[in-house]
């Protein structure tokens, strides 16, 4: 744990448990970097302890989750690197069914006896323990992505120990615990619905975006060619799940000017232009960032896993779904179709010790503040009006623009005045001050979910 004292002991009304998302996101990474307190107005800083902790297995907390030996990964995938599988025909989704996953095996055989406990249910009931080893009666929380998770099932499991409770950046928790394929659909729906907003965003700044011109005509033109794999030119399976894995990166501001620069070199490779064309500015090759070594897609996987609903062993459903989701969101529906398959392969003795939370939902005795960025990366707008609704919540805060759980002067005006007055809106209240330049410095910085 780390913890912030509020800057007026005298006017201390408790402490504000914040979590950072993931799930395997770290607290003290956030408080080491300053991250934690940004959340908050001066005057919320005053009256509350900002404590953020390291979940189980996670991190600082022992011990850690490890499910394989740890390797260092580039957070910007090279040209020959390919994170996301994304079939594009029968065949192709066979295949990956036929090539059972050894990730649920890899974490029996090396995390061993902790991986029963890491479910949701299992953070809801240290998050309580943690609401009582800071000396607080009720509850002040505020969760980040997966942290919202967190909050939305704590609220259900222990309404009457809630005194605020914020949600930013929201997961579709009820979806998620009930219905995995529909889950992932809208994942991938909500994902691409993001891409169309950045498209049009990199028109409007050539100057930071390499890919403008017609920038969503020539997405398409690249999704269609290169998604057609029975074609006789048909671009290989690498080669699309290189254009995939680019999509991916470029819903993220963080990471969009980079997957910009490597969309454009694909085009241009797949399409060359006439002679006598120039290419475009700012189409360097991509540079990656310092390699990050932790175990946090460990956790993620394990997690997940544990939350799910059981999946079908048989290839007939999930052939179903392949096909809906190649019709219904053609670039990232089968790759979060793929991602699933982690799950369905867990061995079954290794499954959550502690029952799943599948409802209800509308338990909470409290208000709760629900926000989300208009054009999120990582929880669609959907989710967020989803789980209002589930929660049985009047309204919701909207940010415009694009980011993943990114605070901004409104939001904190909201954060704050629900700490101190329980204030929640009425239908949906806007925030007009988000990012709208996702591809400038400025706009370029995004939380991890």
């Amino acid at each position: 744990m780390a913890k912030l004292p509020a800057g007026d002991p005298k006017k201390r009304i408790g402490s504000l448990i914040m979590n950072p998302g993931g799930p395997g996101g770290s607290g003290i990474e956030d408080a080491d970097s300053e991250g934690w307190p940004t959340y908050a107005t001066n005057e919320v800083t005053k009256r509350f302890d900002l404590v953020t902790y390291d979940p189980r297995g996670v991190g600082h907390s022992s011990p850690p989750l490890n499910c394989k030996k740890q390797t260092p990964r580039p957070r910007v995938l090279q040209e020959a690197d390919s994170e996301h599988e994304s079939p594009r025909t029968e065949q192709e989704m066979l295949d990956q069914l036929k090539d059972k996953d050894s990730t649920g095996a890899d974490c029996v055989k090396n995390a061993g006896w902790l991986v029963p406990y890491m479910s949701t249910v299992d953070n809801v009931h240290d998050l309580d323990r943690l609401r009582r080893a800071v000396g607080d009666a009720k509850l002040n929380y505020l969760g980040i992505s997966y942290g919202t998770t967190i909050g939305a099932v704590y609220a259900n499991m222990y309404p009457k120990r809630v005194r605020s409770l914020i949600l930013h950046g929201v997961v579709d928790a009820r979806t998620q615990m009930n219905n995995a394929a529909a889950f992932s659909l809208s994942e991938a729906k909500g994902g691409e619905k993001t891409v169309k907003a950045m498209l049009k965003a990199c028109d409007l700044d050539a100057k930071h975006c390499a890919f403008h011109g017609h920038a969503e005509k020539k997405f398409q033109r690249l999704a269609h060619h290169l998604g057609a794999a029975r074609s006789s030119d048909a671009a290989s399976f690498d080669t699309w799940n290189r254009f995939v894995d680019l999509a991916y990166a470029f819903k993220a501001p963080g990471s969009a000017g980079k997957a910009a620069q490597g969309l454009q070199r694909l085009y241009e490779k797949t399409f060359p232009p006439a002679k006598g064309t120039a290419a475009p500015k700012n189409a360097e090759p991509a540079k990656t960032n310092p390699p990050e070594n932790n175990n946090e897609e460990d956790v993620l996987e394990t997690t997940d896993c544990l939350d799910l609903p059981p999946l079908p062993k048989q290839h007939g459903p999930w052939l179903k779904r392949f096909k809906t989701a190649r019709a219904e969101a053609p670039v990232f529906g089968p790759a979060e179709v793929v991602t699933d398959i982690t799950c369905r392969d867990w061995p079954e003795k290794y499954r959550a010790a502690l029952p799943r939370h599948t409802g209800p939902w509308d338990r909470a005795k409290t208000p709760i503040l629900v926000m989300n960025q208009q054009s999120d990366w990582s929880t669609p707008l959907r989710w967020a009006r989803n789980m209002t609704h589930a929660l049985g919540q009047r309204g919701l805060v909207v940010i415009n623009g694009f980011g993943h759980g990114v605070p901004t002067d409104c939001s904190r005006r909201w954060t704050q005045n629900h700490l101190l007055h329980s204030a929640v809106p009425t239908g949906t209240a806007r925030c007009d001050d988000g990012n709208t330049t996702p591809f400038s410095r400025k706009g370029a910085g995004a939380r991890r979910p």
